[in-house]
């Protein structure tokens, strides 16, 4: 099976070429740029997420961060999050360097992937055997608003999950 974490494999990417990891990437639709999330790269980088604006051109690096694993954007609150070892860190969007984060959700230490559901209002978090809701303004040890896991949700090794709703 492969591991969902693995980044050994590479990819090209625009005119960009990323030999040795795969940066997991989102799209700011407001403001047309593109955020790489990089968890150390051959060329000595440190773990960040980058942001690209027109044609490639390198606007800022966010760094500091700790076997960062996905990251999130919430355009409507200006704010970028980050799942890395330590949990869910929320930082201004136009964070760069080694800035502070605004708030530090603790999450399980299993956490692969992180979603925003805007609708909601919450940040929803995939372990391998279940998904944590939380809502989005939540910080240390709070507890989750909901819990999708067991032998009934079908979740066994999950490794991605999409958000789909009507409702």
């Amino acid at each position: 099976m492969t591991d969902p974490d693995d980044v050994s494999t590479g990819c090209v990417l625009g005119p960009l070429r990323f030999a040795g990891f795969v940066p997991r990437m989102r799209i700011l639709p407001r403001a047309n740029n593109v955020l790489t999330l990089v968890r150390g790269d051959p060329y000595g980088q440190v773990d960040s997420v980058t942001t690209w604006g027109k044609n490639w051109s390198f606007l800022r690096r966010l760094i500091g961060l700790q076997a960062p694993r996905d990251i999130a954007i919430d355009d409507e609150h200006m704010e970028l999050l980050v799942l890395d070892s330590r949990g869910v860190l929320a930082f201004p969007l136009a964070a760069e360097g080694a800035a502070t984060s605004l708030r530090q959700l603790q999450v399980p230490a299993d956490a692969r992937r992180l979603l925003l559901d805007k609708k909601r209002d919450q940040i929803d978090v995939l372990t391998p055997t279940g998904i944590f809701s939380y809502a989005r303004t939540a910080s240390g040890a709070a507890s989750p608003l909901g819990l999708l896991r067991g032998p009934r949700s079908g979740l066994q090794q999950a490794v991605a999950f999409a958000l789909c709703s009507t409702l």
